[in-house]
C-alpha cells in the first residue's frame, strides 16, 4: 500500500528486459553443426566409394542379363573381365582349369560354397565339349554357369578384405 499518495505520479512504468536473442549461438551449437557437417561429408564419401567399387560388377551383371553368353568360354571371359577390376591381372590371367574353379568358389561366403560347387559340377564336366554340338547337356551347363556367374558377381564382388583366405 502506498503511504504517500503524492508519490504515485513520480513512479515509472515497469521496464521489461528485451527478449533474449538467439544469435550469437552458444558454443555447443557450433560443435553440433561441425559434427553434423562432418557426418554428412563422411556419409557422402562412403556412398561415392561404394558406388565406384560396384560399378564394374554392375556393368558385368548388366551385360550378363542383356547379352547372355552362349558358351562356357564366353561366361568365363565375362567373369575374368569383371575380376580384372578387383584383382591383379597377373593373378587372374594365370587361373585356368581346377585353379579357376577353386578360386571362384573360394571368393564366396563359406556357407554358399557347397551350393556353388553343385552349380559348377555340370560346367566342369562339359567344359571341353564343342559348343557347336548343341547338346542338351552342354546347354544345361551353360545355363548353370550363367546362374552361377550372376550369383558369383553379386556375392563375391567387390571382394571383402580377407575373403578367400581360409
Amino acid at each position: 500500500m502506498i503511504d504517500n499518495p503524492s508519490a504515485l505520479p513520480e513512479m515509472h512504468d515497469i521496464v521489461t528486459p528485451p527478449a533474449a536473442s538467439w544469435w550469437p549461438l552458444a558454443p555447443g551449437w557450433y560443435l553440433l553443426a561441425v559434427l553434423v557437417v562432418t557426418l554428412l561429408a563422411l556419409t557422402l564419401v562412403l556412398i561415392v566409394r561404394r558406388h565406384r567399387r560396384r560399378r564394374i560388377r554392375n556393368a558385368a551383371l548388366k551385360q550378363l542379363q542383356q547379352q547372355p553368353p552362349a558358351s562356357l568360354p564366353a561366361v568365363t571371359l565375362l567373369l575374368k573381365q569383371a575380376m580384372l577390376g578387383y584383382f591383379p591381372a597377373t593373378r587372374v590371367a594365370a587361373l585356368s582349369g581346377s585353379d579357376w574353379w577353386q578360386f571362384l568358389v573360394q571368393q564366396l561366403p563359406r556357407r554358399r560354397r557347397a551350393e556353388a560347387t553343385a552349380w559348377l559340377t555340370p560346367v566342369q564336366q562339359q567344359n571341353f565339349q564343342d559348343p557347336a554340338s548343341g547338346s542338351d547337356a552342354y546347354q544345361d551347363a551353360v545355363d548353370s554357369y550363367r546362374r552361377f556367374a550372376r550369383y558369383w558377381l553379386r556375392s563375391a564382388l567387390p571382394p571383402q578384405k580377407g575373403a578367400g583366405h581360409d
